[in-house]
C-alpha cells in the first residue's frame, strides 16, 4: 500500500504550528519510517483487542480502526526527538495556558483553541514522545473532501491524491492508543466537508469523554 503526505499535514512542518511541531524533522526520513512500519504489519484475523487491525512483532507498530471506516490509526515507535504533544494541566504549568482563534488552513474559519505555551527554558521538562500516532485517510475520502471544499471556497481545482492512504495528522504521544479527538474538531467534522470536516456526526457519549479529557489536558506549544 502506498502512503503519502497530504497537503493538510504539511502545516505540521511549519515553525508556527500549534501542536506536534515537526518543523525540524526531515520529511522524507519520517515518511520512510511510517511506510516501513506499515509494511511490517501482519494482519490479524481475530483481533487481540477491539479495533486492532494489524500488528508488528518487529517494531511493535499497531494499526487500529479510526472513528470512521475511511480512517486508520497507525502507532509507531517515535523515531525522532519530538516531545509529547499532550500533557496534563497542573498547578505548575497552568500559568502557561493560552488561547487564540486559529484556523488549520487559510480557507477555514478560525476557532478558539487552547494550548500550553511552554517557554524554551522549560522545554526539557516535557518528555520525548514514546509513540507517533499517524492518522490515515483513504484516497477516496481525501479526494471527496478536497473537491467539496474547492466547490465552496474556489481557487485552483485540487488534483487527485496519489496513494491509497494519506497522512492527515501526526500526533506525538506517550500512549499507544488514541487520545480523544478535540471537541472543536468533532464539531467541524459534523459541519461537513464544505467546512473542512469529514461529515461524521457527533456522538454524545464520545463528545462528553472528549470534554472530560481536554478539560484536564492540553496540547503543548514551545515558545521559540
Amino acid at each position: 500500500m502506498k502512503i503519502n503526505y497530504t497537503d493538510f499535514v504539511m502545516r505540521q512542518f511549519k515553525n508556527d504550528f500549534k501542536g506536534t511541531n515537526l518543523s525540524h524533522i526531515d520529511k522524507d526520513f519520517l515518511l520512510d519510517k511510517i511506510r516501513e512500519a506499515y509494511n511490517n504489519l501482519s494482519y490479524v484475523l481475530i483481533d487481540p483487542e477491539p479495533g486492532v487491525e494489524g500488528m508488528s512483532k518487529k517494531d511493535e507498530s499497531i494499526l487500529r480502526a479510526g472513528y470512521m471506516p475511511f480512517c486508520k490509526l497507525l502507532f509507531i515507535n517515535n523515531p525522532t526527538n519530538v516531545r509529547t504533544g499532550t500533557v496534563p494541566i497542573t498547578i505548575s504549568n497552568e500559568r502557561y495556558l493560552q488561547s487564540d482563534y486559529i484556523s488549520r488552513r487559510p480557507e477555514e474559519k478560525k476557532v478558539l483553541t487552547r494550548y500550553l505555551n511552554i517557554p524554551s527554558c522549560l522545554k526539557h521538562e516535557i518528555p520525548v514522545a514514546s509513540y507517533l500516532m499517524v492518522i490515515l485517510y483513504s484516497k477516496e475520502q481525501i479526494d471527496s473532501e478536497n473537491i467539496k471544499f474547492w466547490e465552496t471556497n474556489g481557487g485552483d481545482r485540487p488534483t487527485p491524491f496519489v496513494g491509497e492512504y494519506g497522512i492527515v495528522s501526526i500526533n506525538a504521544q506517550m500512549v499507544k492508543y488514541e487520545e480523544p479527538m478535540n471537541p472543536i474538531t468533532m464539531m467541524r467534522n459534523a459541519l461537513g466537508e464544505n467546512e473542512g470536516g469529514s461529515g461524521a456526526p457527533i456522538d454524545n457519549d464520545t463528545y462528553e469523554k472528549s470534554v472530560d479529557f481536554w478539560s484536564r489536558n492540553s496540547i503543548v506549544l514551545y515558545d521559540s
